[in-house]
């Protein structure tokens, strides 16, 4: 090799180097530059949403926080002294009734969930179909419902068995918000089913173990977190729900529908507000246990990362819990059934002094009438649904980022 052929080649190694060195350091610019974007939009995203958050959550607390203090003139306690005072045993009726409602449906909720994770097929999907009718209808249509066939003059209580009994207690409203909080826990409960891995449940069936030793020593420890947040989830609702004591609680009311009558019969905000903050006290309590259980709930599934399939197990050889399963859950369904049913079928029904006949006056007056509400409320569920969505992914994603410099309350 002369001279010039080794210029040259230096000459070309030089070049090729320096096209390599351009093209890393434009690329570890470019990194650099998408860094800083990435960093700043999520900068934004995290200021809008706090923002939405501190606008339409902690704002109106604290508006209603002051409108509880303010008299007009200066800070008082007087509201709270009268809350107290007058309203006390509709708390105490407020807490009754959510520990009865939440400790029922959360028996139901176990039921139904396990069920529905050994079942396969159509039956599986027409209960998955009647729990999806049951959480998108609205509360007070079951109430309706239960009075249609439980009231005075009810189709089961008085036609069929000839009994005519006050169903205007609060038993009526612990069973009633019972029902109509299943189908969210129940669904809860079994995300976390499908998570459990099912190798090690046939590990426990080729080690030995009977399908009774495999649901009270594998599945239900598992999901007993998650149990406890559906029943914590149940008490809450039920603390807020005031449509159902107000239309089947009779002469029982609670401090939810005590709120309401303030509200909109007697226009006292101030009364009303300082009734929210009471009941806001123990829905505070509940939420920081809810938090403390869904991270055992998420601890105890982490690792049952494996083939998730339908829950192989036979609840008839489970012994008395696996019975006990099969026949609340079949209550359930059953009562579900019996009550979408009523209500499909009063709209065809007119009643004459007591006497129903078949009619479509109902439908007609709905295709003529109430088309444009209706497709008003599918737009705005639309609307809500997709902005909830959004919100709530953009949460999640920035609560997932690894971010040293953030907060942990954020």
């Amino acid at each position: 090799m002369n001279r010039f052929d080794s210029t040259h080649g230096d000459m070309n190694a030089d070049k090729h180097r320096n096209m390599h060195g351009d093209m890393y350091g434009k690329r570890a610019s470019k990194d650099v530059l998408f860094g800083i974007a990435g960093y700043g939009a999520d900068k934004l995203l995290l200021a809008v949403l706090l923002s939405s958050i501190f606008l339409f959550v902690f704002w109106p607390m604290l508006c209603i926080l002051i409108r509880s203090l303010w008299d007009g003139k200066s800070v008082s306690y007087d509201a709270y002294a009268s809350v107290w005072n007058q309203y006390r045993g509709n708390l105490w009726n407020s807490v009754f009734v959510g520990i009865c409602a939440s400790l029922l449906c959360t028996a139901f909720s176990t039921a139904a969930a396990l069920f529905l994770a050994t079942r396969r097929g159509a039956l599986r999907l027409v209960c998955m179909g009647l729990l999806l009718i049951t959480m998108v209808s609205p509360p007070f249509v079951s109430s309706l419902a239960y009075i249609q066939l439980y009231g005075r003059r009810g189709w089961i209580t008085y036609r069929l068995l000839g009994l005519s009994w006050d169903p205007y207690n609060c038993w009526g409203v612990i069973l009633m918000q019972s029902l109509s909080f299943v189908p969210l826990n129940a669904l809860f409960l079994g995300g976390i089913l499908t998570r459990l891995d099912g190798d090690s449940i046939r590990a426990a069936r080729d080690l030995g173990a009977s399908p009774r030793a495999i649901l009270g020593d594998i599945v239900l420890p598992l999901i007993r977190p998650g149990i406890w947040v559906a029943l914590l989830l149940s008490f809450v609702r039920s603390l807020a729900d005031f449509g159902t004591p107000v239309i089947i609680g009779g002469r029982f009311s609670t401090i939810a529908s005590e709120i309401y009558l303030q509200l909109v019969g007697y226009s006292n905000l101030e009364k009303a507000s300082a009734m929210n903050m009471v009941l806001m006290l123990p829905s505070i309590a509940a939420f920081f246990i809810y938090q403390k259980l869904m991270k055992r709930s998420d601890m105890l599934t982490e690792g049952s990362r494996g083939r998730q399939e339908p829950l192989a197990l036979s609840l008839g050889k489970c012994g008395a819990a696996g019975i006990l399963s099969n026949l609340g859950s079949i209550l359930f369904f059953f009562i579900m059934a019996l009550q979408y049913g009523c209500i499909f079928i009063s709209g065809f029904l007119k009643s004459t002094r007591g006497v129903y006949s078949f009619t479509t006056r109902y439908l007609e007056q709905m295709v003529r009438f109430d088309l444009g509400t209706m497709g008003r409320s599918v737009a705005y569920a639309f609307i809500v649904s997709l902005a909830g969505t959004l919100f709530c992914d953009a949460l999640r994603l920035l609560h997932g980022a690894e971010t040293d410099s953030r907060p942990e309350f954020l």
